[in-house]
């Protein structure tokens, strides 16, 4: 017959009797659960979940955290009363009975917005937009494009910057923006902050655009070269003046000219119209041989290098 070291009673097996057995730990993480202030979820294995009371996700929680040093344990949680602020933390202390053993281990409930929840406060966004226009179409554009996903604006001199709560959405906007408009387009992911939930690194899109400031129907000066912008967008397509051909623009560096109203003051030997300034008589550069005029038609011109040129 074996005997107990401690008190000296008799014991079939192991080292120490019942009562002086010592008792086991329980090894356990700090326990912090993150609540959303908003709605009823949990933050748990990376994605937010619903509950109907707040002792279920603790419990859930903790028992997924001590399975393995426990068989069917029965959990009490101490807390007096909850009051959900963004921003704020409380601790309480879980009580784990588990082979008539009794555990106390504290435990953290963090309060904030889930993702979803954080959107709809205006406190979330994924990127800017710095929209360097005060075209109202393009504008109208814009707010018509991404509805209630503007989460904030903000007026500059030269335009708006605009914070979006969907990067993927505001990145298909640019890219929208430059092909109905035309114009500068520029893309900058930025690392922003790491998730402390996830350990992702979160990255903001900043897109910058600027279109030019010419539109359809207008006539720019490229490379020495006279074109009426026939369409816009990424490329820019237009017809040169002196030989009505279509062709892509290099806008890199570019003059827009000004549309002039005046009048056909001679048909023969050449087409010539009045000077808009100083009412010189002076020859049109690309009139159309095939096409009749008449004299005193009203006609619009533009002037380049004190020449005149046509347009249709």
């Amino acid at each position: 017959m074996r005997f107990c070291p401690k008190c000296g009673k008799d014991i079939e097996s192991g080292t120490f009797c019942l009562d002086c057995s010592p008792k086991k730990e329980i090894n356990i993480k700090d326990i912090s659960i993150k609540i959303c202030t908003s709605c009823n979820k949990y933050f748990d294995k990376s994605s937010w979940t619903m509950y109907n009371n707040i002792e279920t996700p603790i419990k859930s929680i903790v028992k997924s955290m001590i399975k393995k040093q426990t068989k069917n344990p029965e959990l009490k949680i101490l807390i007096e009363k909850i009051e959900k602020k963004p921003g704020t933390e409380l601790n309480f202390e879980i009580e784990i009975i588990d082979n008539n053993e009794n555990y106390l281990v504290p435990a953290k409930l963090e309060f904030s917005y889930c993702n979803t929840c954080s959107k709809l406060n205006g406190t979330y966004f994924e990127g800017d937009l710095q929209l360097r226009t005060e075209n109202q179409e393009i504008i109208k554009f814009v707010f018509d494009y991404l509805g209630p996903e503007a989460a904030e604006k903000n007026r500059i001199n030269d335009g708006m910057d605009i914070k979006v709560i969907n990067k993927k959405r505001l990145s298909t906007l640019g890219d929208q923006l430059q092909r109905k408009f035309g114009g500068i387009l520029k893309k900058s992911p930025r690392l922003f902050t790491r998730d402390h939930l996830t350990s992702k690194e979160v990255y903001r899109l900043n897109v910058f655009f600027k279109p030019y400031d010419f539109l359809k129907g207008d006539i720019i000066v490229s490379n020495k070269k006279i074109y009426k912008i026939t369409k816009l967008g990424k490329t820019i397509i237009g017809t040169e003046l002196h030989k009505s051909t279509t062709t892509p623009i290099d806008v890199k560096d570019y003059e827009t000219l000004k549309k002039l109203n005046t009048t056909i003051s001679k048909t023969n030997p050449c087409v010539e119209v009045l000077h808009p300034e100083n009412y010189d008589s002076m020859p049109i550069k690309n009139y159309d041989k095939n096409q009749k005029y008449n004299l005193g038609e009203k006609v619009k011109i533009v002037l380049y290098n004190d020449a005149a040129y046509l347009i249709s």
